[in-house]
């Protein structure tokens, strides 16, 4: 796009660039849309975003909008290529456009870790993350969440975890929605959005990003947390068990170095000195993670109100944290 315009995002349908205007005000481009991206009525500029604010692609006169994973042709309502996570939806064509609902839906980018925000135009916005990125937008929220990313990047131990999650082929998305459990704490979820996180992926819910009141550890920490409940599901296994988030408490001990264990009772005590004893590469055995997990309801200060007490503990889960941990210190400390 040329440096002296610039758009305008229009409410009127799920983000789509309605005008592009120069710095003086003057109009230089209008669209108009049908549900499935057509345009109506245009003054062609090629370059420019369009629908859902796609970049156009009018090479050779295609006519395409480049929505990263594939491309788009609105006047056929369908993409280029197969969806990348066609396995999902059996019943439609794996070329179809939002489930053939363009009034209801939108199709992102997808894939990767993304961050969404609100705009000054109080339109919701989202970008892909990438390793050691600025922030492209002056938004506290996205500030806090990208030093959080870079700094789990920055941290040895959190780098295949970070890495598994970069490279997914399903959605890990960062937002400022609120958790089940309250504004101060985090959450991760895939039932709040069925059609986007069916198979895989999910939403990391963290509003506390804008706790001020908190540190970067605290953020990184519990950001770490629930990014590591992403990678249960990435590997197949359900993050919802005690068993789940005690492999979830270990990572953010080694990513924050905090204990977890309440120092008031003694499953508290046992819970901080098995915990202790795996994250420090003494004991990464099966043995102690069991130990954590008979311990963590009463032990942990995770779940001193009792926000976990509805999780069972599950027999069949296979710890992740145990091989990472193996690894790790196996290379002294170093992935090779």
């Amino acid at each position: 796009m040329a440096s002296d315009y610039s758009t305008i995002s229009s409410s009127l349908y799920l983000g789509s660039i309605r005008c592009a205007v120069s710095t003086t005000g003057i109009g230089s481009e209008r669209g108009d849309y049908y549900p499935d991206g057509t345009l109506i009525s245009d003054l062609s500029w090629p370059g420019s975003y369009k629908y859902n604010g796609k970049e156009f692609d009018n090479l050779y006169r295609l006519n395409w909008l480049d929505y990263g994973a594939r491309q788009y042709i609105p006047d056929l309502a369908q993409f280029t290529s197969v969806d990348p996570l066609a396995e999902k939806y059996y019943h439609l064509s794996p070329y179809a456009y939002c489930a053939n609902n363009p009034v209801r839906y939108i199709d992102p980018t997808g894939m990767y870790i993304n961050i969404f925000y609100t705009d000054a135009l109080g339109q919701q916005q989202s970008f892909r993350y990438e390793r050691g990125m600025q922030s492209p937008v002056d938004d506290a929220f996205v500030n806090m969440a990208i030093t959080s990313l870079n700094t789990l990047y920055e941290i040895e131990f959190a780098i295949p975890v970070m890495d598994a999650l970069m490279n997914s082929k399903y959605n890990y998305d960062i937002v400022n929605n609120r958790s089940d459990g309250g504004s101060n704490t985090s959450q991760f979820s895939y039932s709040h959005n069925t059609s986007r996180y069916g198979i895989g992926g999910g939403e990391v819910r963290i509003p506390m990003l804008l706790n001020t009141e908190l540190n970067l550890g605290s953020y990184t920490g519990s950001l770490g947390h629930e990014l590591f409940h992403g990678y249960q599901r990435e590997a197949g296994i359900n993050p919802e068990s005690i068993n789940a988030e005690v492999d979830a408490y270990l990572f953010k001990q080694m990513v924050s170095g905090t204990d977890l264990g309440r120092s008031d009772t003694n499953f508290g005590k046992a819970y901080n000195n098995v915990t202790r004893e795996i994250s420090n590469g003494i004991g990464i055995n099966a043995n102690n993670f069991q130990k954590a997990v008979k311990t963590f309801k009463n032990g942990s200060i995770a779940n001193m109100s009792g926000v976990y007490n509805h999780l069972n503990v599950d027999n069949s889960y296979k710890s992740l944290m145990l091989p990472l941990l193996m690894q790790y210190y196996s290379n002294d400390g170093l992935y090779q």
